[in-house]
């Protein structure tokens, strides 16, 4: 019966278009993929500590709005509260490599209350990234990996800022006729180093 009631909250919390997201990324990207029952805490902690990774990408479920104690990503067998993922990533803040951006990208990454900005920079400062990028509202997501896609995209390919790399993926979802309400672009910030 226990079986019966992690598969219906499994079945709940799916994010059935993360797996596009990440194959759009992968082409912009390199690194390894942790994909749901590989996404485990403890693996996902090894990789973040044995590896120099520049950029950290999260798609997953995650609460960003009150305080740190408050914060979380779920993991497929845990959560991951801001003390870890600080655990994880600050020990890196000031070698050669250091963690530049943390994207943190699926349901509610940033939605809360009326702090959600402040928790999102909360967490880019506690992790010890340079940059967190989520949203302040839980967007649909062919407007998430279309957004993503192009900033990964004009983040790799040109030598512009995190900051205008942002802009010009929502410039582009603003001249798509599905996704020009504010409601799909405008849920996207970047807090911590725009550069």
């Amino acid at each position: 019966e226990d079986k019966e009631a992690v598969e219906k909250v499994r079945s709940l919390l799916e994010l059935p278009g993360v797996d596009k997201e990440i194959a759009d990324l992968s082409k912009n990207l390199q690194g390894q993929k942790l994909m749901n029952s590989e996404f485990l805490r403890d693996r996902f902690s090894g990789e973040i500590k044995d590896q120099n990774y520049r950029i950290v990408h999260v798609a997953s479920h995650g609460f960003f709005g009150g305080s740190p104690e408050e914060n979380f990503i779920m993991t497929y067998d845990k959560l991951l509260n801001m003390n870890l993922l600080e655990e994880y990533i600050k020990p890196k803040q000031f070698v050669d490599l250091p963690v530049e951006l943390l994207t943190l990208s699926a349901c509610q990454t940033a939605e809360g209350d009326d702090r959600s900005p402040l928790g999102l920079s909360g967490v880019a400062l506690k992790s010890g990234a340079r940059s967190v990028l989520g949203s302040l509202w839980p967007v649909s997501d062919t407007a998430t990996q279309l957004l993503l896609s192009s900033f990964y995209k004009h983040l790799h390919n040109q030598n512009i800022s995190k900051a205008k790399a942002l802009q010009k993926a929502q410039l582009e979802l603003i001249n798509t006729k599905e996704f020009n309400h504010p409601f799909y672009w405008s849920a996207f910030i970047l807090v911590g180093n725009w550069l």
